[in-house]
């Protein structure tokens, strides 16, 4: 009977031992999905500013281009703008207050396009200079995830344009 006794307690130590190692593999999975979530969408944010200057180059080194261009983004971008002159950003009234002063901090440090989440900047980059209509700054709302603008060139500058839908 002692034997008995003795191999039930083991099995019950490889039972807890085997649902602690189960635990421990199922939240090593979720932390690496989550992990890989976020890298994807730092990754497609980072594009967007490859893709970006990539054809504000091709539109400012060709005279009199003038090309409408979809862009992707990911699904924590709620807004892109786009940002040429610095007084612009004070009548940005779908913005934050704190999105504003951290907006005219970024522009002055040198980047132009800028991506905002829900509450927070996401991302900013310079992609070159360009030229918006009107007081400077144009900022698009993002829609399943796509906007759509358009680059032109007149006389070697890059004007940047809203799509009118």
């Amino acid at each position: 009977m002692k034997k008995n006794k003795k191999s039930q307690t083991n099995q019950f130590f490889v039972y807890i031992l085997s649902i602690i190692i189960i635990l421990f593999v199922g939240f090593l999975v979720v932390k690496f999905i989550i992990a890989f979530t976020g890298d994807t969408e730092k990754a497609q944010n980072s594009k967007i500013y490859n893709d970006l200057e990539k054809d504000f180059k091709t539109v400012y080194t060709t005279y009199g281009a003038e090309k409408v261009l979809k862009y992707r983004l990911s699904s924590n971008v709620k807004q892109i703008c786009f940002i040429s002159k610095s007084n612009c950003i004070n009548s940005l009234t779908n913005l934050t207050s704190d999105q504003r002063n951290d907006s005219k901090i970024i522009f002055s440090s040198g980047n132009n396009v800028i991506l905002f989440g829900e509450e927070t900047i996401i991302n900013s980059q310079n992609i070159g200079n360009f030229e918006v209509g009107g007081n400077g700054c144009l900022c698009l709302e993002i829609k399943n995830n796509l906007f759509s603008i358009i680059m032109e060139n007149n006389r070697n500058e890059v004007y940047i344009k809203k799509i009118i839908e």
